[in-house]
């Protein structure tokens, strides 16, 4: 759930062009969650 709500703050951020507040960090764990949440609610596995 945090990803979750990390990846709405940076597509917000990114909208507002406010790019420099947006770290690899954030993006990379906000991917990761979404790749969470896929498999929890699918059961399916991407590799």
């Amino acid at each position: 759930m945090p990803s979750l709500l990390l990846a709405f703050m940076l597509i917000s951020e990114a909208i507002k062009g406010n790019f420099d507040g947006i770290d690899a960090f954030e993006i990379i764990y906000a991917v990761v969650g979404f790749f969470a949440i896929y498999i929890a609610l699918t059961g399916k596995k991407f590799f």
